[in-house]
């Protein structure tokens, strides 16, 4: 016996395999958005002072020992990490010196508490007033 589909069954049968279709699609192709960086602070064209903290805030709870690895200033400075909610704080230990070109960055493959990466690293140069 042969089962015919009237024009409404053909229909839904077609979006339940298209939906199928996409679904397959994100499932092999995976997480091309990545774990994202909102915003830095200071900012480049800022002259903040020299005994600012450094910020880094993010869309999602991270993995703080991921961010903390993968943060880096140079010159060198030591200092301690907090976090305020999404947002990495790095506090010198000393004022940073005045006028010195300061290049802060996050490399990629930051982890989130989910599981995703930045995609791309983070790089922005400060000079303190």
């Amino acid at each position: 016996m042969k089962l015919a589909l009237d024009p409404f069954d053909r229909s839904v049968l077609g979006i339940a395999l298209c939906l199928a279709a996409i679904i397959a699609g994100l499932l092999l192709l995976g997480d091309h958005v990545g774990a994202a960086v909102l915003g830095v602070a200071p900012t480049a064209a800022d002259r903040p002072a020299v005994t600012t903290a450094i910020r880094i805030t993010f869309a999602q709870p991270m993995d703080t020992a991921s961010v903390e690895a993968h943060f880096a200033i140079e010159p060198p400075v030591g200092g301690h990490n907090h976090w305020d909610g999404n947002t990495f704080v790095f506090q010198p230990n000393r004022p940073l010196l005045p006028n010195t070109p300061y290049t802060l960055s996050l490399t990629a493959d930051t982890l989130s508490l989910t599981g995703q990466r930045t995609l791309q690293s983070v790089h922005w140069i400060i000079s303190p007033r």
